[in-house]
Order: C-alpha cells, then structure tokens, then sequence
C-alpha cells in the first residue's frame, strides 16, 4: 500500500475504513456499469414521436431507432420501397405480420439506404438539420461514431458495456453514418485501414456487444438499407432547423394540394367545359367506372364527352406524356370495334342522328367547347347545346391522338356506305360456215362487187370465188355484266376550311372518336 509523506503507517480500524471505502468504490463503480449515461426523452415535432435518449460522453444520442416516414416533408420519399422489410400506409409505416418476438420483428422495421437516411442530400458539417432526423439533430458523423466508441471504452468493460443493451442499443445492429466514399474515405483500425473511393458507397457503423469487435466502422453500398440514430446539434440550430422545416412543410403542403386539385381537374376531363348553364344527367359505365354526362340535343340523347372504353389489351391512343388528356379527349376506335364500343344502353351514333344533332344545333359553334379549346375563326364556340366537342386528331409525329391546336375533329358512325362498281366486258365467239352459207356469201359478194368493179371482173369464175371464202368463220358476240360492291363506314368530319361539318366515306382502317347515343 502506498502512504503519503509523514505518514506513521496503518493501524486494524484504519484497514477496516480502508476497505469499507474499498468496497463502496466497487459498488460505485458497478453501479455506473449498469447505469451509462443519462436518459432523457425527445419529441420529433414533425411527427410527434417520441424517443428516449442518452447521453453519451459530451453527445446526447436517440437510445431508439429513427422512425420517421412523411412524404409531405420531402415528396422524394412518396416513392420510397422498402418490400424487403416492412410496408408503409399513407400516415407512415406499418410493421409487417411476424411471428418473430417484438424485439426481432423490430429490427426489420424503419430501415434506410443512404440516399434516404441523408434526405436525398449532400451532408454540410455546419448544419444540423441535415439528413432525415428531426430538426436540430443530425445524423452522425465518422468522427461522432468514434468518439461514443471511445467514451464507451473507456468507461465500460468489453463484456457488459454498461447495460447498453437496456439502453437502446441491440445484440447486434448496422447504422448510417453521413459520410460518404465519394471522394475517397480512409478507415483506421486496430488491424490497419481500409480505403474507398466510390460514389456507390458510404460508410456505416456496426454495434455488436457480442462479438470481438463490438464497434466497428465499414463501408457499404448505398442501396443496402440500414438503421438511423441521430445525435442533437446546438440548440440554437435546433431553433433555426425547426424553422426551417416548418416552412418547407407548409410549402409542401400548398403544393401538394394544388397538385392534388390539378390532378382532379384534369381527371374531370371534359366536363370541365360543361355548359354551365345547362343541366346534365350522368352516367357510369359498368365496364370501367367512367362516368359521362349527358344531355338531349334535338331528338335524341347525347353523351357530352367522347367515349373512353378501352377494350381488352388495348392501349390508351394518346400522347403518353401527358396522361391525363385521356380524360378530355377519350379514345380512338376502329370500324370494326363500332358495335360494341357504346355500353349497355347506348349505341354509336348513326349518320342520321348526326344529322338531326347538325340541324337541331343550327351552328358548328353551338356544339364546340368554349373556354379555348378551337382556335381563332369567324365561328364563336358557344356550347349552347351542350354537345362540348373538343378539338382532338392524330398525330403522326408523335404517332399518338391528343387534344389537337388545329380546328379538326372526326367522329365515326354506325352507318355503312355501299358502293357499287359495274365492269361490263364484250365477249366474241367464232361461229365456222357451212356450206350452204357459202353460197349465201358467194352471191352476196359478187352482188357487192358488181357496184365498184367492171363487167369483165364480174363475170370471173364464180366456183373460184366460192373456193376461197369456204374456211372464213364469222364472228358474234354477247355483254358480261360484273357488279362489285365495296362498303364504306360514314364518318363526320369538322372542316376548319369552311368551318362546317362534311360527311365522309372511310375504310375500315381509320380510327376516329366516338359519341354515344341513347337507346330509344
């Protein structure tokens, strides 16, 4: 035992003091053992989770793993997958069915690449509300990893480590840190270091209280997903971090409503152009769940978009940029699709109804669309009957149908054109002479010669004449009448030449809008 100068040496009480000291220092010492740090608890204002925390050293540490999940903060994560591990619900995360212990079904939960863990974003030291934890935490540095490596160390033996594991941390774990291998990263060990330089990787930290190297910092690829402990910044930066984020969510939310309400304008398609001082009916195709308005124009009842079917392994015939047209501009069908195109109640409009819905609307621009949907000419779109047509054609460039800058549309009809062709051909048959015939034609030319020839060439031998007229056939002939038909469909067409509706005979290849009627 060593004194201190000037000291007469130790006598049996003193011993005994001694080692009721002794053994208070033990128990003080075994104590600090089972309770590391200081624990304490958090509140992520984003979502109003609370986690326990510890503190660490000079850092306070979450004792839990990040759980955090808003698209709405960052509309990056509304494409977040995380299959592998758990499914999300629209509020947040949701853990999957298990029939693991609470504490093994845990640790698939709540589980990031880097991209994510980092908020889809580069780390700056002198921010602390980078990455994906709450405002005025971050996540933690290479450096930050060692130093809790350290003050665990050094205050903790190698096989309890203080009881860390009824303070938040598991057997065995794999967590984030910000740091990433794009410009190279140099890892020091016991053993030595490893060195990478690759955009693909980041570093991590790995805690396994069992195993012989119970802190131990790697690399791996960003697409692996792992866990996420966050440490607190100054509290000054939390301040301006929760600020921060306040603002960038309330933005957010702005856009994404206004998303949200674009999106279910351009769903309502057509019926956005409605007359409003019209009233409709409406109707949903059993078939698909579209809804169409409707009204009666002249004799018969109209639907007041066109039709949007899609038949079995069709495809959408729009420009596939811009989706929502589909909507306003509906589908294109070919002849042959024309009697089952319409839904139960309905048929393809026929030629004369056509007619009837031309005559009742007196103007091509009482059945077109207002609110900019033709271009500029002397006709002034009204919509008065309610009709709602919308420029639309095909584009060869884009080999797609969309909403159309030009005054052009085309609507096919149930009606059919038949036209006829007549060939009539001239077919000539050989009849051979007899002999009696000969004769006939013997007397006949010597009678016809007599007019333009003198007495003495008549008067040549008769039978020589004969002799050389008895192998001339001559010829008859009779009419073969060939009729084809070929059927054309009807179509109309607006012409923006003389802003008029003209009717068209087409082939069976051409593929045009199509507007419903009812049944009567």
């Amino acid at each position: 035992m060593i004194t201190a100068c000037g000291d007469s040496g130790s006598n049996a009480d003193d011993a005994s003091n001694s080692d009721e000291k002794s053994s208070e220092k033990s128990s003080e010492k075994s104590e600090t053992k089972k309770v590391f740090g200081q624990m304490g608890t958090m509140v992520d204002p984003r979502d109003g989770t609370v986690y326990q925390t510890i503190q660490i050293g000079r850092q306070l540490w979450m004792a839990e793993n990040l759980t955090f999940y808003d698209s709405i903060w960052n509309p990056q994560m509304a494409s977040w997958e995380n299959e592998s591990y758990c499914s999300h619900s629209a509020t947040g995360i949701v853990p999957i069915v298990s029939s693991q212990s609470d504490e093994e079904s845990y640790s698939c939960k709540y589980k990031y690449t880097y991209n994510e863990a980092m908020n889809f974003d580069s780390y700056d030291d002198s921010l602390y509300n980078d990455g994906i934890c709450p405002p005025g935490w971050h996540l933690p540095t290479m450096d930050e990893f060692d130093d809790f490596k350290s003050a665990i160390n050094a205050k903790c033996d190698s096989i309890t480590y203080c009881n860390l594991k009824e303070h938040g941390w598991s057997e065995s774990d794999e967590y984030w840190t910000s740091v990433s291998a794009d410009y190279g990263v140099r890892i020091e060990s016991d053993y030595g270091f490893s060195f990478e330089r690759n955009s693909n990787m980041a570093v991590y930290y790995s805690v396994d209280l069992g195993g012989y190297k119970s802190f131990e910092a790697d690399f791996s690829f960003k697409s692996n997903r792992l866990h996420v402990r966050c440490v607190q910044g100054s509290k000054a930066d939390s301040i301006d971090a929760l600020k921060d984020f306040l603002e960038t969510r309330e933005k957010n939310i702005a856009e994404k409503q206004a998303a949200e309400a674009q999106l279910a304008y351009d769903i309502n398609g057509a019926k956005n152009y409605f007359n409003e001082n019209l009233e409709y009916s409406y109707f949903t195709d059993e078939r698909d769940s579209n809804v169409y308005g409707y009204i009666k124009i002249g004799n018969y009842t109209w639907m007041a978009e066109n039709l949007r079917y899609l038949f079995d392994g069709s495809q959408r015939l729009y420009n596939h940029s811009d989706t929502t047209r589909f909507y306003t501009i509906g589908n294109v069908y070919t002849f042959d699709q024309v009697d089952s195109a319409c839904p139960a109640g309905w048929h393809v409009s026929s030629a004369a109804e056509w007619d009837d819905l031309i005559a009742a609307a007196g103007s091509v621009g009482n059945l077109m669309a207002a609110n900019f949907n033709w271009a500029p000419s002397s006709l002034v779109p009204t919509n008065s009957t309610g009709f709602t047509m919308i420029a639309s054609s095909w584009n060869y460039n884009c080999n797609c149908f969309e909403k159309s800058e030009f005054n052009e549309v085309d609507f096919m009809t149930s009606s059919d054109s038949v036209h006829t062709k007549v060939r009539v051909d001239t077919i000539y048959t050989d009849i051979p002479l007899d002999s009696c015939d000969t004769d006939t034609l013997v007397a006949d030319t010597v009678a016809s010669a007599d007019t333009v020839a003198s007495a003495d060439t008549v008067a040549a031998d008769s039978a020589v004449v004969s002799d050389s007229l008895t192998n001339v056939p001559t010829r008859s002939f009779t009419l073969d009448t060939t009729y084809k038909e070929t059927i054309f469909h009807i179509s109309y067409e607006y012409c923006w030449v003389f802003e008029s509706f003209s009717k068209k005979r087409e082939s069976f290849y051409e593929e045009y809008s199509v507007r419903c009627v009812m049944d009567y």
